[in-house]
């Protein structure tokens, strides 16, 4: 399989925002992914090129990663279904940075290996996994906001997952309690540990979720999270919740609220995004 999309915005890897502004302007259209995957069977498909990664790398909230960003290199996905679920493991190389000349290219290698599971009430998910960021002499060469203060980043590992039960109320409303932890021991500073934990519930059209995040100023690259939150920076904690109604089978309004703090910057955001999501 071989695939491309374009998307609206600049070179924001998190972002693929347009405003409308400058008199009218010409917006920009970028390559927001293009890739070629080979699946082997129903057990093993690898990947190469810019590509979403949702199917090689799970994440159960955006502590880390936000959903815009769409890594480039190559990755491989294993399935395993059994009486326990499915047991899954992914790993891969990514690129951050291409130094021409040099054998010093900035790069991620991750793996991962996890467990979903399952029954008639109850489901959830377990993962656990490993970073490497390799190559990276000077902190400025990819991390580009510039909140970490330390660019050891080769040793880091974390957690996450999610458990619900389908209808625990015994009234149609499905729940689950979401966690993820990472911890840098690579970094030589204190502020080398993040986690999140959250609910999720819904019933019919309607969803709401309520997260609390805290994520130190060196556990993990600063251009990687959740950029709604507090811009993606790390060094922060705060509140977050979530309200959205399925209009129709394509689309949905919402309304999502952010209450954070900076440490390293010493501000606060109090942030409400209004959204009206159009899927066709």
């Amino acid at each position: 399989e071989v695939g491309a999309g374009l998307a609206s915005g600049s070179s924001d890897l998190r972002s693929t925002n347009q405003s409308f502004d400058s008199t009218f302007s010409s917006k920009g259209i970028n390559m927001d992914y293009a890739y070629a995957q080979y699946k082997l069977n129903d057990q093993f498909k690898a990947i190469g090129g810019k590509f979403k990664f949702a199917n090689y790398l799970y994440t159960a909230s955006d502590l880390m990663w936000d959903s815009d960003i769409n890594p480039e290199g190559f990755s491989v996905n294993f399935i395993h279904n059994s009486e326990l679920g499915s047991t899954f493991a992914n790993s891969g190389i990514w690129l951050l940075e291409e130094n021409g000349g040099s054998v010093q290219d900035p790069h991620m290698i991750y793996g991962q290996i996890g467990q979903r599971f399952g029954s008639d009430s109850v489901f959830g998910t377990l993962a656990g996994t490993f970073y490497s960021i390799s190559d990276n002499p000077v902190l400025g060469s990819f991390v580009t906001e510039g909140i970490n203060s330390d660019p050891n980043f080769g040793e880091i590992f974390s957690l996450s997952g999610e458990i619900g039960h389908r209808d625990l109320f015994g009234n149609g409303v499905r729940t689950s309690i979401v966690a993820e932890w990472v911890t840098n021991s690579d970094t030589t500073t204190s502020e080398d540990t993040g986690y999140l934990i959250g609910v999720k519930a819904a019933k019919g059209s309607w969803s709401l979720a309520y997260n609390y995040a805290d994520l130190a100023q060196n556990a993990w690259p600063d251009i990687f999270p959740d950029s709604d939150r507090f811009d993606g920076l790390t060094g922060t904690k705060g509140h977050e919740v979530a309200l959205t109604y399925a209009v129709m089978s394509n689309v949905a309004v919402g309304i999502d609220f952010y209450s954070v703090e900076n440490e390293v910057l010493n501000l606060d955001q109090n942030l409400i995004q209004l959204d009206l999501n159009v899927k066709f």
